[in-house]
Formats: structure tokens, sequence, C-alpha cells
């Protein structure tokens, strides 16, 4: 009798320990179940927004399926569609196909990706139209300042001679790094019927970067349009910093690149 209430006694000791490690997953699996069950009821009735917060309440908690990937860029789909953002929906549409096959997809779904297909591609080639008509007024206004206007930062050096002060001389040239780049760097100088210079222009690696008009030096940058000439001789005050290396710090935009900055610190300190 004692060795039969022994084995009940483990038996019972057994049965509580599986209970007590087990019982939690099974309650968490079943309620994981439960709650998927309910955001597919509400994704049935349309009512996405409830779904996904259903979702979410277990997809954050990992160990998420195919079918729990599918539902959630379903969701996801229809949630940006109903707030306009065909996109979106559409970017959807495609992560959801990659975890539910299109063989498997509902009659409504299926209908539901054929109006956003439509719709993505219809916005798609509008902003393209979009992009395209932006592009051709940004390039006439362009033609027009080259039309119009004597030579500006910005214009592309196969313009240098087509602006209404006629053909540019080339007055220097050398080649130095920009950005690690070797690149070309052009004076051009236009004069009038007198055979003096009216209007100067700097073009670094195909583009102009200053302008400045006849009778000045050429600036001391390479990267703005040149400063007001009736400044001080030295606007930035070089004395008042102890180095070369504090000036450049807090001047390095006003520069071509640090040699030049230590340059013009030298020349203004010694």
């Amino acid at each position: 009798m004692r060795k039969r209430w022994l084995l009940i006694a483990a038996a019972l000791v057994a049965a509580a320990l599986f209970a007590t490690q087990c019982a939690p997953g099974i309650i968490e699996d079943m309620q994981r179940r439960q709650g998927l069950a309910h955001a597919d009821a509400l994704m049935k009735e349309g009512e996405y927004e409830e779904a996904h917060d259903a979702l979410m309440t277990w997809f954050t908690r990992g160990e998420n399926t195919d079918a729990d990937y599918a539902r959630y860029f379903l969701c996801n789909a229809h949630i940006a569609y109903e707030r306009g953002n065909v996109d979106s929906a559409d970017t959807n549409l495609r992560l959801y196909a990659d975890y539910c096959p299109e063989n498997q997809w509902s009659e409504q779904t299926r209908a539901f990706a054929e109006t956003v297909t439509q719709e993505a591609e219809a916005l798609a080639a509008q902003q393209r139209a979009e992009a395209a008509a932006e592009a051709a007024a940004v390039r006439a206004a362009y033609q027009e300042r080259v039309r119009t206007e004597p030579p500006f930062v910005g214009m592309y050096v196969r313009d240098i001679d087509n602006t209404p002060l006629g053909d540019g001389k080339i007055s220097d040239h050398e080649r130095r790094y920009v950005d690690g780049k070797l690149v070309d760097i052009y004076i051009y100088n236009y004069y009038d019927e007198d055979g003096e210079v009216i209007y100067s222009a700097r073009t670094v690696d195909g583009e102009v970067t200053e302008v400045w008009p006849g009778g000045y030096d050429p600036p001391i940058t390479f990267s703005s349009p040149r400063r007001d000439y009736e400044e001080e001789e030295d606007p930035y005050n070089a004395p008042s910093y102890a180095n070369e290396e504090d000036f450049y710090d807090d001047h390095y935009d006003d520069f071509f690149d640090y040699e030049e900055a230590a340059d013009y610190y030298r020349e203004h300190t010694e």
C-alpha cells in the first residue's frame, strides 16, 4: 500500500512540475491564437486600424511565422491606402506577397491589389511628368540667364562665350586638387572696345564659381562670389589668431583649402 501511495505522490509531483514549466507557454500560445483570430476577424470587417493594434500586441514579441508577417503587411497596405499613401500601400502589398503567394490570396485582396497597382502606376507616371516639366523649366530658366546676363555663379563653362559679353579670354590657368580631385581652374576676362577688362569669371572643374567686375584682382576664394571690394584689407583680422590652424578653423568655408588659408594668414601676420 505504501508503495502505491509513493507512486501516486510521485505522479502528482511530476504533474505539478509539468504544469509549472509548461502551463505558461500553453496559456500564452492559446492567447496568441485567440488574439490573431480576433485580428483576422477585424480585417475581414475592414477595421484595419484596430486589427493592426491587435496584431502588434503579439507581433512585437517575436517568433512570428510567415502568416503573421503576411497579416502585418496586408494590414499596413490597407491602412496606408486609407490614408492616401498609395506608394506605401503598393510597397506593403509587395512585402505581403513575399509571405503569402498570390495563388493564396482572397478575391477581396486580389481586387484591392489591382486597384493599388493601377493607382501607383498612374501616380508614378504623374511624378515622372512633373519631374520632367520641372527639369525643363530649370533648363529654360538657365538658358534665359545665359542669354540675358553676364557669366554667373553656377553657369557651365560650355556657355562661357554665349552671354551678352561675348567671348571670354583665358587670362590664367592652373590645376589644383579640389576635394581630392585634380581639376582645371581658369580665369576668363571680358573686354570692352578699348581693350579694358570689364568683367571676369573663375571656373573650377567646368563650372563658374566666382565673378567680379573688371579692374579688381581675382577673389581669394574658390567657392563664393567676391566680397565687397570696399572692405578693409584684412577683413578676417588675421593677427587676432594665435596660429594658422585656429585661423583656418574659423574661416575654412572662405578658402579653397588649408594651404590657401595658411598663406593668407602668413601674409597678414608676418
